[in-house]
């Protein structure tokens, strides 16, 4: 690659990776219309090969560069920029560039591919498809070496209209004036592009040729997704456009372009339907169990069954009413499909002496979507554990005690479809305080199974020792007297050089909510030393922190949020430089290197809103495992 010239010191706002017949012209478009052709930098091949000609026209005031290039490129020049990507259905992909490439030919700007298909003008497109570079052309061209979490934004090619807006208000970009539209739009070629699409037998073969490709975009499907559970407000006041949304991402996720993927066996997501609710009551009386409460998703419709399991044992003999009206749900969550009709009531009749067997004990329901299950709800039946008065939940936090346990069942909902936790892994809790997420634990883990947990506050955990542990006696905790500036001041022993007290390799499953983030960079790395050290191999780690990188280091600058965590330490970055513990930050890629040094992989990475971004979670999420 031809070297930058170290003498232009440009501030590259975005890289802008253009996959062929992806509406990456479009985007163009729209990139040279905010920014002006002179700030635009464009790398695209050309006849002489003088692929990077273009990079020689570099100024100080270049915000751009877009163009046919791997994401990767730019790494090292501009570990900064916003990477984003427009993808489309692989299939379709492929099928609309073998007709570019024969029907627009221009001899001074031919590419091999189009030379080749000029010389042999009888090969068809199964045979274009067979010839290995035109396999997967994403993963291997565009997207190698690169994962889809690197992206700033991934626009999706099907949703060009609505996906602009969305980069739009992230960029706080001013009002656009480029509408897409497809460029292949003859009789000739739709006549084609249906006759194709009818053919199972080549669509399945295209399938296998491209698997990288199609995973790569059910993938992109699925943050999208992601992406739009939380942000209502991307539709306005247009429910028509709404409702072309909820008709057609289904289709795209399963059907693309009426392709039956899961015909074809393509593996769908194996990641559960993101879905919202609440279990509002569980009463246990003469005429049964009964249970009510509401659940949505953002485009599966209404929940179709439900699998009910009480205390680890699946029900089947029940009655369920699904579809309820559910206004409060409509105003408040106004675009969740079907969101007016998401309550829901099961009734389970029981004989009287199984009354006594449904106390205190865990419920859990799992919904059941047409795009597969949704994520679990869980709430106790009758239980008999206490729950902290309003002194001790204040001193952890914010909330009365409904949101208290509210919060404690949405982390054990985490632990288990987000980092695998079973009822039979011995757990330990690093700063267990009053016991929140003890309390959710004692309803899940077998009582053969044993809980530690350990906090620097001797009130908390006297509290948590007097009220649990009668009740549950597989439940331990611990005082230990770290010093912390904020919540132990007298303590004795540094947090830098302490040694959890517990046996090398004696747990399957540790957690550390909110303990990364009033810690700093020489302790952190401590406990991950001890985490790793009291870990079995296999055994994962479920912490919370704050990961500072470019989009969120952007949503800060923009004031998006109160957490203005910028002030500069040794290795991290503080919210308050008076007392930097309370809310300490990390360069993203500077923590993944301490966990990755210390042996452990990352298996999953949720961002949270604390920041400012549209996501489901406050604290950034890893699950980290030792191998």
């Amino acid at each position: 690659m031809r070297q930058i010239n170290d003498e232009v010191n440009a501030q590259i706002e975005i890289i802008s990776v253009h996959v062929p017949k992806t509406a990456g012209s479009t985007f163009k478009k729209v990139l040279l219309g905010i920014y002006g052709h002179n700030n635009v930098i464009l790398d695209y091949p050309t006849p002489e090969k003088r692929r990077y000609q273009a990079l020689e026209n570099l100024h100080n005031c270049t915000k751009v560069i877009h163009g046919h290039f791997p994401a990767n490129k730019y790494d090292k020049y501009y570990p900064e920029a916003r990477k984003i990507i427009w993808l489309r259905n692989p299939i379709i992909t492929l099928f609309s560039r073998y007709y570019f490439l024969k029907k627009v030919y221009q001899k001074h700007y031919a590419s091999k591919m189009q030379e080749y298909l000029q010389q042999n003008n009888n090969v068809d497109l199964m045979q274009f498809a067979e010839i290995p570079e035109n396999q997967n052309l994403i993963t291997k061209k565009y997207i190698k070496g690169t994962n889809l979490t690197d992206f700033y934004f991934i626009g999706i090619q099907e949703f060009f209209e609505t996906d602009i807006k969305e980069v739009k208000e992230m960029l706080k970009w001013p009002e656009l004036m480029i509408g897409y539209k497809n460029k292949n739009i003859s009789v000739e070629y739709q006549h084609n592009l249906q006759n194709f699409l009818a053919n199972k037998q080549k669509i399945a073969r295209l399938a296998k040729l491209n698997q990288e490709d199609i995973e790569i975009y059910q993938e992109a499907l699925s943050f999208r997704e992601k992406r739009l559970i939380n942000i209502g407000l991307l539709y306005g006041n247009n429910p028509k456009q709404k409702q072309i949304e909820l008709t057609q991402i289904p289709q795209l996720k399963l059907n693309p372009e009426r392709i039956y993927l899961e015909t074809i066996n393509i593996p769908n997501n194996s990641e559960p339907v993101i879905s919202i609710g609440n279990i509002d009551k569980v009463i246990v009386n003469s005429e049964g169990l009964q249970i009510s409460g509401w659940v949505a998703s953002l485009y599966h419709g209404i929940v179709k069954k439900m699998q009910v399991t009480v205390a680890g044992r699946e029900i089947d003999n029940f009655k369920i009413n699904c579809g309820l009206p559910s206004p409060g749900v409509k105003k408040k969550f106004f675009y969740l499909d079907k969101a007016e009709t998401a309550r829901f009531s099961i009734e389970i009749p029981l004989l009287p002496e199984e009354i006594l067997q449904y106390q205190d004990c865990l419920l859990t329901l799992t919904s059941l979507f047409r795009g597969g299950k949704g994520t679990i709800l869980l709430k106790p039946i009758n239980p008999c554990l206490p729950i902290p008065n309003p002194k001790y939940i204040k001193s952890i936090g914010y909330g009365d005690q409904r949101a208290f346990a509210n919060k404690a069942f949405k982390f054990l909902g985490y632990f288990i479809q987000i980092a695998g936790l079973q009822p039979t892994n011995k757990v330990l809790d690093i700063g267990c305080g009053v016991g929140r997420i003890a309390h959710s634990l004692a309803y899940y883990l077998d009582p053969t199974t044993q809980y530690e947990g350990f906090d620097i506050s001797d009130n908390l955990v006297s509290w948590a020792r007097q009220n649990i542990t009668p009740v549950r006696a597989n439940f331990t905790f611990q005082y230990l007297n770290i010093y912390h500036s904020m919540y132990n001041p007298s303590g004795s022993i540094m947090a830098t050089y302490l040694s959890f007290p517990y046996q090398n390799a004696s747990f399957d499953f540790v957690c550390a909510i909110s303990v990364f983030i009033h810690l700093h960079a020489a302790e952190i790395r401590n406990y991950l030393h001890e985490i790793y050290r009291v870990l079995r191999k296999g055994g994962r780690c479920f912490l919370t922190c704050f990961l500072l990188n470019s989009e969120s280091r952007h949503l800060i600058a923009k004031g998006k949020i109160s957490r203005n965590i910028i002030y500069e330490l040794e290795e991290s970055f503080a919210k308050n430089p008076d007392l930097p513990e309370e809310s300490i930050g990390f360069p993203e890629n500077l923590l993944l290197n301490w966990i990755e040094e210390q042996g452990f992989i990352v298996v999953n990475k949720t961002l949270g809103f604390w920041c400012g971004r549209q996501a489901f979670v406050c604290e950034d999420f890893l699950v980290i495992e030792k191998v």
